[in-house]
């Protein structure tokens, strides 16, 4: 779920960053209207925007992949589980009926689990790397700024 969060988070920094290309586009294509040289912090914003989007839709992607892997595996280990747990109540059943054969198909249960349960393990994506970021309890350098540099006034 955290994982699959950043993703979002980065698809929504990506579509910010996506707007406000849009508006220089805007502000530019203005200027040439006006038959006025367009301003070079806007040139120079525009260009930085088109190196930094591709970077951060990747990022965004493979975020969106290993929280994929993460649910599937997530998901194994949730069915084996619930084998065991049924293995449990079928045993319980053999003990008070006196049926070996009830036995024989929690056991069945039980090992039908256990391989699920290793299948899950052998299969489970590694944890997600944090990537250089400050500790919690530190303010941000610039406080006019938020994660993403995106100004908050």
């Amino acid at each position: 779920t955290l994982i699959r969060i950043k993703a979002n988070d980065d698809w929504n920094f990506y579509q910010a960053k996506s707007i406000k290309s849009s508006v220089l586009d805007a502000k530019i294509y203005a200027a040439q209207l006006n038959k006025v040289e367009p301003r070079k912090s806007d040139l120079d914003k525009k260009e930085e925007y088109a190196k930094e989007m591709p970077e951060i839709q990747a990022n965004a992607k493979e975020l969106e992949k290993l929280s994929r892997e993460h649910l599937e595996t997530h998901e194994t280990f949730e069915i084996s589980a619930t084998l065991f747990h049924i293995a449990i109540a079928i045993v319980a059943v053999s003990v008070v009926a006196k049926r070996k054969e009830f036995w024989f198909i929690s056991m069945l249960g039980g090992v039908i689990g256990i391989v699920l349960f290793g299948k899950a393990l052998l299969h489970s994506p590694p944890p997600l790397k944090e990537k250089d970021e400050p500790p919690a309890h530190s303010a941000p350098a610039n406080p006019a700024h938020s994660e993403h540099g995106v100004s908050s006034k």
